[in-house]
């Protein structure tokens, strides 16, 4: 599995095995002995790289090279997983792999760009702001604390502190770059 988030009784996992199909499998953990399969969705345009969910809505991000998109899901009925609205860029969205939520704003780190997208409605996500990250070719991982997005990027020996206070005007407000300490430095937790 690429990734998995929970809610209530269920778990929502995305997969992609190596026959070229990948999608969300919902499982009833209600039994955590005897979990059932009990919706396997198959979408097939891209690997589902990310999920997060909020309330009734599932949200994914794409990773590829073209044709990405940030997906809205709603699962209010695990049986039967509805695809809402969607935003794609062939320029912000290129090698997505990861985002974090505040609010009414999803905050997605690609290749170049990290994004700002209003999920307010979930039928229409719509672009909001981004600032320019040439990152490099391994994945790293953010975390949002308060008004700060906390990111690690493995190749770049680095942590970045995005300011995101104003979400139409994401600015850099700290770089802490160190080899020794940040070596292939891939997943962040922040703690105060």
């Amino acid at each position: 599995f690429q990734d998995c988030a929970v809610g209530g009784k269920y778990i929502y996992a995305l997969y992609a095995p190596n026959d070229g199909t990948n999608g969300i499998c919902i499982w009833d953990w209600s039994d955590p002995s005897h979990p059932v399969l009990i919706q396997q969705y198959v979408y097939n345009t891209r690997t589902l790289a990310r999920c997060s969910l909020r309330g009734r809505f599932l949200y994914t991000v794409e990773f590829g090279f073209s044709g990405c998109k940030f997906r809205v899901w709603d699962v209010s009925n695990p049986y039967s997983i509805v695809p809402r609205g969607y935003y794609t860029s062939d320029t912000y969205l290129r090698y997505s792999y990861d985002f974090s939520i505040a609010g009414n704003y999803a905050f997605v780190q690609g290749y170049s760009y990290l994004v700002c997208l209003n999920i307010a409605d979930p039928d229409s996500v719509t672009y909001v702001s981004s600032i320019s990250e040439a990152r490099g070719n391994e994945r790293g991982w953010g975390r949002i604390v308060g008004h700060y997005l906390y990111e690690c990027h493995a190749d770049q020996d680095r942590v970045r502190i995005f300011d995101i206070q104003n979400p139409n005007s994401i600015t850099l407000a700290g770089t802490v770059q160190d080899a020794a300490i940040l070596d292939k430095a891939s997943d962040i937790s922040v703690v105060g």
